[in-house]
């Protein structure tokens, strides 16, 4: 490894035309890539926080996370619905 960095620091052309290749074809890359201004986006999992100060685990539980699993399971798609209660906090 230290022979062939010392061959680049003493051949200094040889370095510079290697710069001048890697810059020459990232801007030809760069003029090649496809890029497009309202792309479609599709999106697999979403995630959704419920914050309740001073809420115990099960009150988070039964008057959120609960209702909350019932309205997403009727939208078409949900395959998997994990949920989890902390105290003052809901994470579906």
């Amino acid at each position: 490894m230290n022979k062939m960095i010392e061959w680049w620091a003493k051949n200094s052309v040889a370095a510079n035309l290697l710069m001048a290749a890697c810059l020459i074809a990232g801007c030809l890359a760069y003029f090649q890539v496809e890029r497009e201004l309202d792309p479609s986006i599709t999106f697999n999992e979403a995630d959704i926080s419920v914050a309740w100060p001073g809420a115990s685990p099960r009150e988070v539980e039964e008057q959120i996370i609960l209702r909350i699993e019932e309205a997403v399971s009727d939208v078409d798609g949900v395959k998997r619905i994990v949920s989890s209660a902390r105290e003052g906090l809901a994470l579906i």
